[in-house]
């Protein structure tokens, strides 16, 4: 019976061991199971972030492109840029750098900019604090409306027409209210009152022109100020070029295909706010006007 209880006790021992490598067998798959799980999880985020990764840089690319084109045709002259309105697009080529086979193209089209252009019922201006912005006139009325872009403070503004004999009418327009200027600020008392606003501006006001008016300068003062002028009688002739940019790239692999279009706009040349007022020469010469 002893040699029997002994057999038995050995075979339930060896039993024991069996269940034991068992019991490893299945920890060791287990374990393998949640390794190649992390591995595959961490592989497809690395790849998610390397494609990301890719797309950005050719995003990036195309936008580099894109601006590439609108500088170039910025930087011709005016008569350069007339000569392209309404030519089909210009392909502009950047060529790649050493080891890189991306070639980057912009296409440029360039537009008269004016009202129609604009898509609104008025023509768009922005002009900053003490500077000054210009609007070409032909001959026809106007009504000049803006408000402030400041959250703080008002504007006013100052505006300077003329003609081609150097006929000029001038004058200041207060703004309707009188918030955010400083307590020194005072006009003289030779400014106007605005008229009330619209649906798009605080301001409005309609200038007298010399006759045969050619242009119009706007000084906003105390604020930056967008503007939208209106036409009255007549027409506005064009503003200047409304330059549309399209970058692409060549050569990429498929699927990472990017347009970024960049729209500018150059106004017609115009003199610097710095001669809207007299010029003192210290050798005695005369003072202008």
């Amino acid at each position: 019976m002893k040699l029997t209880g002994a057999k038995i006790t050995r075979i339930t021992n060896k039993k024991t061991r069996k269940n034991e490598n068992g019991q490893a067998l299945i920890f060791v798959i287990a374990t393998m199971t949640v390794a190649l799980a992390v591995g595959i999880g961490v592989s497809l985020r690395n790849l998610a972030s390397i494609s990301r990764t890719s797309r950005t840089d050719t995003a990036a690319r195309a936008q580099a492109a894109a601006e590439g084109g609108a500088e170039n045709v910025l930087s011709r002259s005016e008569e350069d840029i007339a000569e392209m309105v309404g030519d089909p697009a210009e392909d502009i080529v950047f060529s790649p750098v050493v080891n890189d086979n991306i070639t980057a193209v912009a296409s440029v089209t360039v537009e008269n900019w004016n009202i129609a252009a604009s898509g609104l019922t008025y023509f768009p201006l922005e002009i900053k604090r003490d500077q000054v912005s210009e609007v070409k006139l032909n001959g026809g009325g106007i009504k000049i409306c803006w408000s402030s872009q400041s959250d703080s403070a008002e504007s006013d503004i100052y505006y300077i027409a003329y003609n081609d004999t150097g006929a000029t009418t001038r004058n200041g327009v207060e703004a309707n209210s009188r918030s955010g200027f400083p307590d020194n600020y005072s006009s003289g008392g030779t400014f106007v009152d605005a008229s009330g606003g619209n649906a798009n501006f605080d301001n409005c006001y309609t200038p007298t022109l010399p006759s045969s008016a050619d242009g119009i300068r706007i000084r906003s003062i105390n604020a930056d100020s967008r503007f939208g002028i209106y036409v009255t009688s007549g027409s506005l002739p064009d503003q200047g070029y409304k330059i549309t940019s399209i970058g692409r790239l060549q050569n990429v692999p498929a699927g990472q295909e990017a347009e970024v279009k960049v729209t500018v706009i150059r106004s017609l040349p115009f003199m610097p706010g710095i001669f809207d007022f007299s010029i003192y020469s210290g050798s005695g010469g005369a003072v202008l006007d």
